[in-house]
């Protein structure tokens, strides 16, 4: 489904930020005011999406709770299930009404500094995505597919050395418009990429590093998370190569 029949709004703000999230308890709410406490201090005009991915603990009510007491600030988007990092992603870009789409997750709250750098590109491409610096709290096994997957992305797809980037990036909203997305997975981010590199969109990238999680479990380093991403990478490298 093309987001550009579902936002057709012109924008309303600089940013409309997109925290996905799943069973993420105390976590969540954490990150939304810390996310708040930083765009206000910006100059930017803000939205915060907080999308629930079917979460099964309190933090989908913790979340709902926020954008009822702050509407100005927050919004509420959720599934009846948990779809996908990817799905949850569109579901807030389809919602979003800013300039520009930023999306970090509970566990990289957003920062000054990590806004700074984004927007010090925002003009000069179609996305800018985060790179990750050190790999801290990965295991070796999580390193050595995250890398793998990183360079078989860069080579099947012909996409730019934009550096170890990560689901945290800035991306133009009005190109976000034009897409018609597959991907409902931790391979959203490649397929909007490789599309961008197809369209001869330019691409950048920007320091953003990732902090180790203190709390609760990431689903991405589950070895079924990494059997499914595999199977899904070669079915967007079907469609890119002898579908379309």
């Amino acid at each position: 489904m093309s987001l550009s029949s579902t936002s057709k709004n012109k924008s309303r703000y600089d940013l409309s930020l997109i925290i996905p999230f799943y069973d993420e308890g105390s976590n969540l709410v954490e990150a939304a005011r810390a996310a708040q406490k930083s765009l206000i201090e910006s100059s930017l005009s803000f939205e915060i999406l907080l999308v629930d991915d079917g979460s099964t603990d309190e933090s989908g009510a913790e979340a709902r709770r926020l954008a009822e007491e702050h509407p100005s600030v927050f919004r509420y988007l959720s599934h009846t299930r948990n779809r996908g990092l990817g799905a949850a992603f569109w579901t807030g870009a389809r919602a979003a009404v800013g300039r520009f789409v930023l999306l970090v997750p509970v566990d990289n709250p957003v920062g000054p500094e990590l806004l700074e750098n984004f927007f010090r590109k925002a003009e000069e491409a179609a996305v800018v995505v985060g790179v990750r610096g050190p790999r801290e709290g990965y295991s070796l096994i999580q390193k050595i597919a995250s890398r793998a997957l990183y360079l078989l992305a860069r080579y099947l797809f012909r996409l730019p050395d934009l550096g170890d980037y990560t689901w945290i990036a800035l991306y133009d909203r009005s190109f976000l418009q034009s897409l018609d997305p597959t991907q409902t997975g931790i391979l959203y981010n490649i397929e909007i990429l490789a599309t961008a590199r197809r369209q001869n969109r330019p691409l950048k990238s920007t320091s953003a590093p990732m902090k180790p999680r203190t709390r609760g479990r990431g689903t991405v380093g589950r070895v079924s998370a990494w059997f499914r991403t595999a199977h899904e990478f070669f079915r967007l490298l079907y469609r890119f190569h002898f579908r379309d």
